[in-house]
């Protein structure tokens, strides 16, 4: 079995500021340099957001609710990648993503 490496990481875009100025939190998955984002659907102010630890400050109104949540997405994340494995199926940033998403469940008729 090869060895594959895998990355999570929280973003802040700070140029897609909202009405109220605050930034969407993204979130970056990446597979042997293989790359896919999606939107955690948050928003923070820019100031309060800790770029070295990918998380909140935490003493932000809000931001440990926020850090709980995206520890949640994240301990979310590596059980779908550990699934994949374990079920040998192949394990890309992209599939990753949307197996957490439900984008790779069959229709129902």
């Amino acid at each position: 079995m090869e060895r594959t490496t895998f990355s999570l990481l929280f973003y802040i875009r700070r140029t897609k500021l909202n009405k109220e100025g605050e930034a969407p939190i993204f979130m970056r998955i990446t597979v042997n340099g293989q790359r896919a984002d999606a939107s955690t659907r948050r928003f923070l102010a820019p100031r309060l957001w800790n770029t070295a630890k990918g998380k909140a400050i935490e003493k932000g109104c809000g931001c440990k609710d926020l850090n709980l949540y995206l520890d949640a997405v994240s301990a979310n994340i590596f059980r779908v990648q550990r699934e994949m494995e374990l079920e040998g199926a192949a394990v890309s940033a992209q599939s990753v993503l949307n197996r957490y998403l439900g984008k790779d469940r069959p229709e129902r008729p």
